[in-house]
C-alpha cells in the first residue's frame, strides 16, 4: 500500500478522533499480532507534572531580592 504522508496524517486524525467521540479502543495488528492500542483518555486520570503544579499559588509581597537587614542565628 502507498499513501502519502498528508494521506496518513489526515486518516490518523479520523481514527484519533472517533476513538474520542465513541470512547472505544483500537488495537493496530501486523500480520495478526497486536502491536498498538489506541485508547480514549479519561480527563480525570491525566497525571499532572509537578512541574508548574503550583503556578499561581504564590503571591510575592514586596522586595525579595534585597537583604532584609536581620542577622540569623545559626546552630553551628
Amino acid at each position: 500500500m502507498k499513501t502519502t504522508l498528508k494521506k496518513l496524517i489526515e486518516k490518523c486524525w479520523q481514527i484519533i478522533e472517533g476513538v474520542k467521540k465513541t470512547h472505544n479502543k483500537i488495537t493496530g495488528k501486523k500480520y495478526g499480532k497486536p502491536v498498538a492500542k489506541l485508547a480514549p483518555i479519561n480527563e480525570n486520570d491525566v497525571e499532572t507534572s509537578i512541574y508548574g503544579c503550583m503556578l499561581g499559588e504564590a503571591i510575592i509581597v514586596g522586595d525579595i531580592i534585597s537583604p532584609v537587614g536581620e542577622s540569623w542565628e545559626t546552630n553551628e
